[in-house]
């Protein structure tokens, strides 16, 4: 397979992100809404600059993967998932883009590749329906490729794509609860309570899964992989300091809701690049009262309105909003508030870049008894180590590695993969464990720095 020149790479990621993002808009909004509207400008614009390079572009996909005319295309942290496993469900496991597409017919396939499966049914199918509606510059097809794997490498592909599909399962329930507050003001409690459920069983069943699923992100939809980050890390704290079941279900809820109360923040603030003014500030803190007030509304668990109230509220009282409770703010509100730090910084903001995952780290350390409950504060570390799961580091051997597991008993000594240089046929070497030593006792491999992994193109949730 010849490689896939530069310019085709770099247009190929945009095309799949742009169409996930209008087949999620599609689903969620009018035909006429703007977000709609803006995501099929995008798509058009992605599918546009690849046909400048081609006569027909072709999306396939194969036991889990996704590929742009026979290229693999790397997972993107997992972000493609929802959009792979829609459209094997539908079996559109090979869709062709032709040149001389219009916008009008990509806007058609859009809305038959989300249609429900009865409508598509009652239509005749996929091709029957682009039919029936002029649409000529997409061709459906429904052979896959065919990859060969191991069996090792099968079952542990098979584990990451569940709980893939758990995760991406908590961002839809996230999307879809935030959506009903914002037009409805209900809260789906159903939904949430079931989303949840998976993600204890998974926590529980493959603690270091989730923990490499915390790592993933998307700038657009911030709001919501967050909260399913911080339910992750939440829930993974409270595996640690050995909480049942039912607790740690009750810590899920809180964590997935503890931001609701931003549906009613106004986007200009929300997504606001620059610093905020006092008085935006100001109705950004409101969030933790209204996000409150709108679960106490649907009697939501009583810790879930607790947290949403206080996940701002340091250990030393300071934060927002002003609280003066005698007896001290709830445990729970403690451990999701150093989930919530944590993942805020090491995640991209229109006003910031994400931070490295190593100092944010030690921002949350150096927060231990003022911003942060001290012992929790240990758990936390304990856990993810002082380089967390997603690091890329360098090496004293002058080799470049990504953390992928931490290592409680010397938190500067995770394993990490071991990345060959750059040109070689395959990124990632062999597993390394940095606390290994040589006949002299002296450690083999030693973390010298972390690396931000854009400056390398570089990223790190394909290897945890």
């Amino acid at each position: 397979m010849k490689p896939m020149s530069d310019a085709f790479n770099e247009a190929a990621h945009p095309l799949l992100r742009n169409l996930d993002r209008a087949r999620t808009c599609a689903r969620m909004y009018p035909p006429e809404h703007p977000y709609v509207e803006e995501s099929r400008r995008l798509l058009t614009a992605s599918v546009e600059e690849l046909l400048l390079l081609r006569d027909s572009v072709t999306v396939s996909i194969s036991d889990g993967d996704i590929f742009v005319e026979g290229h693999h295309i790397p997972d993107d942290g997992g972000s493609f998932e929802p959009l792979i496993s829609d459209l094997t469900r539908r079996e559109l496991v090979s869709i062709t883009f032709v040149h001389g597409i219009t916008v009008d017919e990509l806007a058609a396939f859009i809305l038959v590749s989300v249609a429900r499966p009865p409508d598509l049914e009652a239509m005749g199918g996929v091709e029957a329906a682009l039919e029936r509606k002029a649409v000529r510059g997409v061709l459906i097809g429904r052979k896959s490729l065919a990859l060969p794997t191991d069996e090792e490498s099968r079952k542990h592909a098979e584990t990451v794509r569940v709980s893939r599909d758990v995760y991406h399962s908590a961002v839809q329930a996230v999307i879809e609860a935030f959506a009903e507050v914002s037009s409805r003001e209900m809260v789906n409690l159903d939904l949430v309570e079931g989303v949840v459920r998976m993600l204890v069983s998974g926590v529980l069943q493959h603690p270091e899964t989730y923990l490499g699923l915390s790592t993933m992100k998307d700038f657009h939809e911030y709001t919501f992989y967050h909260s399913v980050n911080v339910a992750i890390l939440s829930m993974l704290m409270g595996s640690k300091l050995r909480f049942n079941e039912a607790l740690l279900h009750k810590v899920g809820v809180a964590a997935l809701l503890h931001d609701i109360g931003k549906v009613q923040m106004p986007i200009e603030i929300l997504d606001k690049p620059g610093r905020l003014t006092p008085e935006e500030f100001d109705c950004m803190k409101t969030h933790c009262a209204k996000g409150a007030r709108i679960l106490a509304q649907h009697s939501a668990d009583p810790l879930a309105i607790l947290t949403a109230a206080q996940h701002h509220v340091h250990y030393d009282r300071g934060g927002y909003p002003d609280c003066d409770i005698p007896e001290g703010l709830h445990v729970i509100s403690h451990l999701i508030t150093i989930a919530d730090v944590y993942d805020a910084l090491t995640s991209d903001r229109s006003y910031r870049t994400a931070m490295l995952p190593d100092r944010a780290m030690q921002i949350i350390i150096e927060g231990r008894g003022t911003t942060f409950h001290p012992e929790l504060t240990k758990v936390f570390a304990n856990l993810t180590g002082m380089f967390p799961v997603g690091t890329l580091v360098e090496l004293d051997t002058a080799e470049r590695a990504v953390v992928c597991k931490p290592n409680p008993a010397n938190i500067y000594r995770p394993k990490a993969k071991l990345l060959t240089p750059p040109g070689s046929d395959t990124l990632v070497s062999r597993d390394v464990d940095l606390t290994d030593r040589d006949t002299d006792g002296r450690y083999l491999r030693s973390i010298v720095r972390s690396i931000e992994p854009r400056d390398h193109q570089i990223n790190v949730a394909d290897y945890v």
